[in-house]
């Protein structure tokens, strides 16, 4: 179970979003495993989207002939993709070690969507 959440947020060639689907698909009755994969689906999602307007902004200022911060963007859609990489790597980790890994805001709303109460417990005993 914990190398199937850890599996949920690589970032490598959308494996990670592919287990997440996968995950979501297969594991119905397993909370904290659903709950895994759609923070891991809705950091990768929040991080795209962020990197993808940072692009689009830069591309419309400069198809509209104005100037562009060119090389700040780029920084920043570095910074932000690092960034995802920093709290993905933290969230593999606490995956496998069965610790709570819910990220502020996304977190939040993952257990939600994967019907997990705040009280709950993992779904079997931590490894010792």
């Amino acid at each position: 179970m914990e190398l199937v959440a850890l599996a949920c947020y690589v970032p490598l060639c959308g494996l990670g979003p592919l287990a997440s689907v996968v995950t979501l698909a297969l594991a119905r009755r397993r909370g904290w495993l659903r709950s895994h994969a759609w923070q891991a689906l809705v950091l990768g999602a929040v991080t795209g989207l962020v990197v993808a307007a940072l692009w689009l902004g830069d591309f419309a200022l400069e198809s509209a002939g104005l100037p562009t911060p060119g090389l700040a963007t780029v920084v920043v859609q570095l910074a932000a993709f690092a960034a995802y990489l920093a709290v993905s790597l933290r969230c593999m980790v606490d995956a496998y070690r069965r610790r709570d890994a819910t990220l502020p805001l996304i977190g939040v709303r993952a257990r939600r969507w994967a019907g997990v109460r705040g009280d709950e417990e993992p779904d079997t005993a931590p490894r010792q």
